[in-house]
């Protein structure tokens, strides 16, 4: 059995949406398209996410996710 463990793993591109809510305050959504490498957890997907909405609204912080869908983008 060869060992494979050095060959890079192909990405693939998702298409996410990730809405935030500051109850009874305000709304916040994301939509696009990442590329992730093979094995890629969505916890991991999701913490990067929102790390981003945060860094592009500060006010966010506090937020809760309210919806997170991640999908292959292509059907």
């Amino acid at each position: 059995m060869s060992d494979d463990s050095n060959t890079p793993q192909p990405e693939m591109t998702h298409f996410y949406i990730l809405v935030l809510e500051l109850p009874g305050r305000k709304t916040a959504a994301d939509t696009g398209e990442v590329s992730l490498p093979a094995g890629t957890r969505r916890q991991d997907v999701l913490d990067f996410l929102l790390g981003r909405m945060v860094e592009r609204n500060p006010a966010m912080r506090e937020a809760v996710p309210i919806h997170f869908s991640l999908a292959p983008a292509t059907v």
